[in-house]
């Protein structure tokens, strides 16, 4: 949850001035075992897409967005409202690149997700994870360039820094998830 203006402004007041900040509300109890930051990213993500499917007819206000993201979380409103959240939050995101014509944007938002997606889906099998983003690279450059033989060098780096970027973060989020499940990363 972010803070927003006044509070960010009182919070930002009192760290220059050596206070601590109030306790904020409490973070909302999700049922065991739900990993709420993925549903966020992956709703945020389903909104950057459904804006590009939109566009240039896309709802600038945000009061009608039509939703996707609500239906897989229905087990808790508490997920539903996450989802909606980080789905609005990607639609409204996404137009603005939509209205630059930011094609890197679009290009580097997709290699980020399908690095993440990668990651979960090697993360828990013994020896596949590279934490050093090296093996990872590589695979990267044969996955774009077997599609997209004729990019030019530039774009061809900008997706393979994007798809690490993106690998490295969910292996990260997904080691600090293991320890606050109380878990050991696998190595």
């Amino acid at each position: 949850m972010s803070l927003k203006g006044s509070a960010m402004k009182d919070l930002w007041r009192k760290l220059r001035r050596g206070q601590q900040p109030q306790e904020q509300e409490p973070a909302p109890q999700f049922p065991p075992n739900t990993d709420a930051e993925l549903i966020r990213l992956e709703s945020i993500y389903q909104g950057r897409q459904r804006a590009r499917a939109d566009y240039p007819n896309v709802d600038r206000s945000g009061n009608n967005i039509p939703n996707d993201a609500g239906e897989a979380w229905q087990s808790s409103p508490l997920l539903v409202q996450l989802a909606e959240e980080g789905y609005i939050q990607g639609y409204l995101d996404e137009i603005a690149y939509l209205d630059r014509n930011d094609q890197l944007h679009i290009l580097t938002t997709d290699a980020q997700q399908q690095g993440r997606k990668h990651a979960r889906a090697t993360y828990s099998t013994p020896g596949s994870l590279d934490r050093t983003g090296n093996r990872i690279a590589s695979s990267a450059r044969s996955l774009f360039v077997s599609q997209h033989s004729k990019s030019p060098q530039h774009i061809i780096e900008i997706y393979i820094n994007g798809y690490v970027y993106g690998y490295l973060e969910e292996v990260t989020r997904l080691d600090n998830r293991s320890l606050q499940l109380g878990q050991q990363p696998p190595p």
